[in-house]
């Protein structure tokens, strides 16, 4: 791997590498046997070395051709490690791999939502990619409900791909996303899925018989498996108690009962539902127990840890082996910092500037004003001089809007939407302050719903091909 020579001459850091400058020769990408050397490209990408468009192409398209082969639900037997919403933590992925044990040597069930909210999503599944390439039955890839061009439009996905790569890249990882499963049977027991149930689901068939190869609908049965969470209250429900209603967090799909999960469960033989969708403070959580089993009905799990950069919580997977499930907690690691939205240090630093420039020249303006009333002036000119000074000020207003704008999306990392900080400034606060989980949850609730549908002529012949 060849890195550039740098024209300012000496790295302030010298201990600190530079980001690898040349994309990644081909021959180091792939072997022999025509699959990709993913532990090359692992390497290369933690370097923030990026590949050429042409090798993102094939990686994309080799792993779509390998999803359209599978089914709806894949069906796999123990052992098998389950990983949850990993959202963009290239660095965080990397150290599951060190802790659970490496690709190829294990198998891994990932349970979607493998970009947006982090900085290196496009680094996720390239890597993900390219290890279904070389180990198509050990690594085995869900969708989640930011596998789409809806929310990778609102989020950062596709100004990322735009930034990395350019929008053919970004095209055909969408394409690649619509052919990706939604579920999984582990021993016949656990059902591992993204979101969560669906009133249209009764049995398994009805997944198996959906048309999935598409952008997901608002509603249905495929929008409820990526989109559906529990009810919060769940663990106090009567289990007798089968209830589905409008899920106003998400403002999309349901919120389902623990006796709907139950009757679910109990009509399909199955155990357990294991989902992610949701983040936790400790990684993972164990809903209500059947009385019957004294077995959890339900097991989330959420695999980014200090997700966004603010949330301090824990990451965690599972480990099905020996007919039993074992539970890995793990801290987040360091990642290479980015600005917010992959701005410049150039766009970047302008509302600060132009804020300080406008209020000199607003003081300026305001002192000749001054002076103006003691000197015999035009009416005229007066005026022209004081609409002046009011303009400035409005101006100076404006860039210190931007300006705080700036300092809260540092603060809030991943949060900061355009919702979000519209909210802050609505509130007409200055400081921005998360010191608890519950704090940082509480910001990012605007984050939670389904934006507005995003309507393209992408999305409108997938619908028409579904019809």
């Amino acid at each position: 791997m060849v890195v550039s020579e740098y024209p300012w001459g000496e790295r302030v850091l010298a201990d600190l590498d530079p980001p690898i400058a040349d994309r990644m020769l081909n021959s180091l990408l792939w072997m022999e046997d025509g699959k990709p050397n993913w532990q090359n490209l692992r390497d290369h990408m933690k370097a923030e070395g990026r590949v050429t468009v042409e090798d993102a192409m094939q990686i994309i398209g080799r792993a779509r051709a390998l999803f359209k082969m599978e089914s709806n639900i894949l069906a796999i037997q123990e052992p098998v490690t389950v990983i949850g919403d990993i959202h963009g933590q290239y660095y965080d992925l990397l150290n599951i791999f060190e802790i659970a044990g490496q690709p190829g040597e294990n198998t891994y069930l990932f349970l979607g939502d493998y970009v947006d909210r982090g900085c290196f999503s496009c680094e996720c599944v390239l890597l993900l990619l390219a290890l279904k390439i070389a180990y198509r039955d050990k690594t085995l890839l869900l969708r989640g409900n930011h596998e789409c061009r809806q929310l990778s439009s609102y989020f950062n996905f596709k100004r990322e791909c735009f930034m990395k790569y350019n929008e053919e890249v970004y095209d055909a990882f969408m394409a690649c996303f619509d052919e990706l499963p939604v579920c999984c049977i582990i021993d016949d027991r656990f059902f591992c899925v993204h979101g969560g149930l669906s009133p249209e689901l009764q049995s398994l068939d009805d997944i198996r018989f959906m048309y999935r190869s598409r952008e997901p609908p608002e509603e249905g049965l495929m929008a409820d498996l990526l989109w559906a969470d529990p009810h919060e209250e769940s663990e106090s429900e009567s289990l007798s108690v089968v209830e589905f209603t409008f899920n106003d967090t998400r403002q999309t799909s349901v919120f389902y009962s623990v006796g709907a999960l139950r009757q679910f469960l109990k009509a399909n033989k199955l155990l357990c539902l294991v989902r992610g969708h949701e983040v936790q403070d400790n990684g993972y959580r164990m809903y209500a127990k059947d009385p019957g089993t004294r077995f959890p009905m339900s097991i989330c799990v959420f695999s980014a840890p200090n997700y966004c950069d603010s949330y301090n919580n824990m990451g965690a997977f599972l480990r099905f082996e020996n007919r039993s499930v074992h539970v890995r907690q793990f801290s987040s690691v360091e990642h290479p910092y980015m600005l917010p939205n992959f701005m410049n240090v150039l766009a970047w630093s302008l509302p600060f500037v132009a804020e300080k420039v406008s209020e000199l020249l607003h003081i300026c303006m305001s002192l000749e004003d001054d002076e103006s009333d003691t000197v015999s002036m035009e009416e005229e000119h007066q005026q022209a001089l004081k609409k002046k000074v009011l303009a400035l000020g409005k101006m100076s207003r404006m860039f210190k809007t931007a300006r705080l704008q700036k300092d809260a999306s540092l603060k809030l990392g991943g949060i900061a939407t355009n919702d979000v900080l519209k909210s802050i400034q609505d509130a007409d606060t200055e400081e921005v302050m998360i010191s608890s989980f519950s704090d940082a949850k509480g910001l990012d609730m605007a984050n939670e719903k389904r934006p507005a549908r995003l309507i393209t002529p992408a999305n409108q012949s997938l619908d028409s091909d579904s019809d």
